[in-house]
């Protein structure tokens, strides 16, 4: 299994040089998220996420900032299942999206939000490497109900990293993922984007891990058949309560 995921990565890599037009339009976006997970058993959690994402507005006085306008907001449900450090499969039954279009026409920033109810299953694998360094392999299927529209569309999304722990409490993170519309998208449609992702994870005690990073994302923008390129920060907060004896 793995090492289909390393194949897959690959044709990622070589999709995105495909898919890329040159002169695909750059834009600036903040992304943060709080995670709260509550342990069910030694196997078994449950998580609850919120997050919130900006943009710029190349239309506004404040160009490129990128907390100047609403992306998205949304509030997801998982349980998870972790037999071992190495091993985890997941179901999100509830996740609800509240998104603007990205900005570019001034029009956009005034248009309505798109609500969409996704949920999704994955599975993640994390073979170990060497004493510090570990892959991080994750394929996910998500089910797109976009509400008033009845172009539903099933997105399939792999991605390929790894990690590299510097110390306890500090982790690197790097990796790449593909998201692909599998189903309900035109031909032309198939492709959604790809990301690359630079992290650094910061675990201070054993309740809180912290998340700071940027991603680069190349997306096709289907309502205009436009690329962008995109550079997203990123600043994540994770909550483990104490688990119940």
């Amino acid at each position: 299994m793995f090492k289909v995921q390393v194949c897959i990565t690959i044709l990622t890599i070589y999709s995105l040089l495909i898919f890329s037009p040159a002169h695909a339009q750059l834009h600036m976006n903040w992304w943060t998220r709080l995670s709260i997970t509550t342990p069910v058993s030694s196997v078994f959690y449950t998580e609850l996420e919120g997050q919130i994402r900006r943009q710029n507005n190349y239309f506004s006085e404040s160009g490129w900032n990128p907390t100047t306008a609403h992306l998205t907001h949304s509030l997801r449900l998982f349980v998870h299942y972790r037999p071992s450090a190495k091993f985890s499969a997941s179901i999100s039954p509830f996740t609800w999206f509240a998104s603007s279009p990205v900005i570019v026409a001034p029009s956009d920033a005034e248009a309505p939000l798109q609500h969409e109810i996704r949920p999704s299953i994955l599975a993640e694998w994390q073979p170990t490497l060497t004493n510090k360094l570990s892959a991080a392999a994750r394929t996910w299927v998500e089910y797109r109900d976009f509400q008033g529209t009845p172009n539903d569309l099933v997105r399939f999304r792999q991605r390929l990293g790894v990690r590299y722990r510097m110390a306890d409490k500090w982790q690197l993170f790097m990796a790449n993922e593909l998201l692909l519309h599998v189903y309900g998208a035109e031909k032309n449609q198939l492709y959604d984007h790809n990301r690359l992702i630079f992290n650094i994870n910061y675990k201070p005690n054993p309740k809180w891990r912290i998340e700071l990073g940027y991603m680069y994302a190349n997306r096709l923008l289907r309502n205009r058949m436009q690329y962008i390129d995109e550079s997203n920060l990123i600043t994540h907060f994770y909550y483990t309560l104490p688990k119940k004896n």
